[in-house]
């Protein structure tokens, strides 16, 4: 299970098992629950152009990735041969 579903769970208890009177702390919650619910069915819909996993990665962490490559292929390399030289 996911950690966002088990906050929401969480919160879910903690609102059923007190007695808030602030409606808005209620709603402000609700709100929140509703809108990780609706990001997570936006990751994972099975949209060809509009999955959220692919834009996520083509707009965010792609671009990271190609930035930070060189960077990261000098790292794996100066591990590749340092592990020659130990073993």
């Amino acid at each position: 299970m996911s950690p966002g579903f088990q906050f929401i769970g969480c919160l879910r208890y903690n609102l059923e098992g007190t007695n808030l009177k602030d409606k808005s702390y209620q709603v402000q919650i609700l709100l929140i629950i509703c809108t990780q619910c609706v990001f997570y069915v936006w990751l994972m819909a099975p949209i060809a152009e509009y999955n959220g996993s692919l834009i996520l990665y083509r707009r965010i962490i792609r671009p990271k990735f190609i930035l930070y490559q060189p960077g990261l292929d000098r790292f794996l390399s100066n591990a590749r041969e340092t592990g020659k030289v130990i073993f």
